[in-house]
């Protein structure tokens, strides 16, 4: 039977060297080993840093056999030799238990490197001396010291290693001013069979703060805890004298070098506010510079209308310029200054205001007309926000409907949305499962479903307004891979197609005015069964998004096209006019109290009015990309509903 013996030495305040053997029971195989730490240098005070006195310690590693050691089972102690070829010194740890646990640090941010370094083996006692040892530091947390020819040790003989460590930094968050160190060796009794002894000690440097600043103008103390510097409260030296017009501080360099709050040179006012009509003092209660009493002039030349006033230059009353009201010779400006009062007399101004009958061109007085003598002129015309559709009316001034009024002007095409089914299925090579572009996951099967467009749509993009389109929308991908759901739109756009994807024209014309067979051909692009003005459908806005199973709480911004090509809509009675489904949803990479807004801005830049190019360049390839031709489901594009509650919000025509 073989028992380890593990051995741990804590060095604290004053280094200590401790000895400790576990005795074998008798009639017993034994193999023991002697482990003992000696500090040659100290071991408590340690400030952490490059190599230096006060950064490196030294310490004496004595190994060897007990006199314990004994291969025979009978109970005497016959001894046996006891064989090592490793040392292993963990330079830096925290003792956890029996576990040393590697300490990085908490200063560097280096995890690849330990607070305590192995610095270098200094000597030895054992047989072959420096000679016989290789070093191995490839692992600086593990050094190895290895003897090429294995130490044989007989009962009770021991050799020693010293090693010099240097604290490079202050222990982890744990132990910030303590760093622990572990020592090992693999011993073996010649014993047929061997016997193991891994013997072990351990040891403990202690850190302590640089030197910390004693000066009165910036104090510190050593914090023990955190083994650095803590600045203290600094003195007040705002008004060492009581008299803030010498502003007074605090130089590190008075009293020989150990700070003192000293007087700053007194404020000099002299004209600071550039007056010489007021004279200024420094005020010692709020070392500011008060002005005196300005100089009050009077009226010499006896018209208000030339205001005398004191010269910031000079000091001196100067009589000023004329007050002129206007320009007095000017058409648009007539009056003068009344010199008992010095008051503005304006005489009645002309009437300008629609000199040629036309209130689109909003009159104005021009004072440069007529050689700089002034008369009435005509503003530039009135041009209607929504010049194509709009001209301003002479009579009124007001903008009004062109007539006749413009086909484009007319309201955007409406319509409303329903159906659901499945896309993305491997089994269908016309399906097209896609890669999340970011994180790289690919899907088998995605469900979707609902109805967009009742009981209220307007078409075209609302982009101030995510009331003016109603609905909800579900896309679910299986396996617990996403799941969205919608009911905020602002934009839907029907468009009705050929099977080129051209539009059929004029616009708002229905896709199917009749229904069956007898009305077209068989591969006519839908929809089906009902008549409708699309066939071809966009709506985007804002969801809830969840990218595995759950609660969806993530908002994002999203886009959905479809086409509804016939019915039935997937499936072998389809033919080759399968409904084709693309949903888009792009996730906001911002922190989580600015998603919504950028979820909102996310669902403007998506909105179906722009091209996916121009979509793409604005905000990027989307997170979620996914569609193709159905392989369940069905799609339809109904009429438009209309809701009058909601026509003070979103009125279904333009004003008039």
């Amino acid at each position: 039977m073989c028992r380890k013996l593990c051995r741990t030495l804590m060095l604290a305040m004053i280094p200590l060297a401790i000895f400790a053997m576990l005795t074998a029971p008798a009639m017993a195989q034994v193999c023991n080993g002697t482990n003992v730490i000696t500090a040659q240098t100290s071991l408590s005070n340690r400030i952490p840093g490059p190599p230096s006195p006060s950064s490196v310690s030294t310490l004496r590693y004595t190994f060897g056999n007990d006199v314990t050691s004994d291969c025979d089972a009978d109970g005497g102690n016959g001894g046996v030799d006891q064989r090592v070829t490793q040392l292993t010194l963990r330079p830096s740890c925290n003792i956890v238990g029996q576990a040393c646990v590697d300490d990085a640090g908490g200063d560097d941010g280096n995890a690849a490197t330990p607070a305590t370094a192995f610095l270098s083996l200094d000597g030895t006692t054992c047989l072959g001396g420096l000679g016989n040892i290789t070093i191995d530091s490839s692992d600086p947390f593990s050094i190895k010291l290895n003897f090429t020819a294995p130490l044989i040790f007989a009962p009770n003989t021991s050799c020693s290693v010293d090693v010099t460590l240097n604290v490079r930094e202050r222990g982890n968050a744990t132990t910030t001013n303590t760093i622990a160190q572990q020592y090992s060796t693999d011993g073996q009794c010649l014993c047929d069979p061997l016997l193991s002894s891994a013997g072990a000690a351990s040891s403990q440097l202690l850190l302590t703060c640089p030197q910390c600043s004693t000066n009165f103008c910036a104090p510190e103390i050593c914090n023990t805890t955190t083994v650095q510097c803590t600045a203290q409260s600094l003195p007040d030296c705002t008004n060492p004298d009581n008299d803030l017009c010498t502003p007074g501080s605090c130089d590190p360099a008075a009293n020989g070098g150990n700070g003192a709050c000293v007087n700053g040179t007194r404020t000099v006012c002299g004209n600071t506010d550039n007056d010489a009509c007021t004279a200024e003092t420094c005020v010692a209660s709020t070392g500011q510079c008060v002005s005196g009493t300005r100089t009050v002039c009077g009226n010499t030349d006896n018209d208000l209308c030339t205001a005398e006033s004191c010269n910031a230059a000079t000091g001196a009353c100067d009589t000023g310029p004329r007050t002129t009201c206007g320009n007095e010779n000017n058409f648009c400006a007539p009056g003068h200054c009344a010199a008992s009062s010095g008051q503005c007399v304006l005489d009645t101004p002309p009437d300008c205001t629609n000199p040629d009958n036309d209130l689109c061109t909003p009159g104005f007085c021009d004072e440069t007309a007529n050689g700089g003598l002034g008369a009435c002129a005509n503003g530039t015309r009135r041009v209607c926000e929504n010049d194509t559709c709009q001209e301003c009316l002479a009579s009124s001034g007001e903008c009004v409907n062109r007539d006749p009024f413009p086909e484009v002007c007319s309201p955007a095409l409406g319509c409303r949305v329903t159906g659901g089914g499945i896309v993305c299925d491997p089994n269908d090579p016309d399906s097209e499962c896609t890669t999340d572009p970011t994180t790289g996951a690919e899907i088998s099967k995605a469900t979707f479903g609902g109805q967009v467009g009742a009981p209220y749509v307007i078409g075209g993009c609302n982009l101030d307004n995510f009331d003016c389109i109603q609905g909800q929308w579900t896309h679910m991908r299986h396996n617990r891979k996403g799941t969205f759901h919608a009911s905020e739109y602002n934009s839907m756009i029907c468009r009705c197609t050929d099977a080129d994807g051209n539009d059929v024209l004029p616009v708002g014309q229905l896709c199917n005015p009749c229904h069956g067979p007898e009305c077209h051909a068989d591969d006519y692009p839908g929809p089906e069964p009902r008549p409708a003005p699309a066939n071809v459908v966009c709506f985007s806005g804002k969801g809830l998004w969840r990218p595995n199973a759950g609660r969806r709480e993530i908002p994002v911004g999203f886009r959905v096209e479809w086409e509804d090509r016939g019915e039935p809509g997937a499936g072998r009675n389809a033919g080759n006019l399968e409904d084709f489904y693309q949903i888009r949803i792009w996730i906001p990479d911002v922190p989580q109290n600015q998603q919504d807004a950028e979820a909102t801005r996310l669902a403007v830049a998506a909105c179906c009015t722009n091209t996916i190019d121009q979509v793409v360049s604005a905000i990027g390839l989307p997170n979620v990309n996914d569609g193709g031709n159905l392989t369940h489901g069905n799609l339809q594009v109904h009429p438009q509903t209309g809701n009058p509650h909601n026509n003070d919000t979103c009125p279904l025509n333009p004003p008039e």
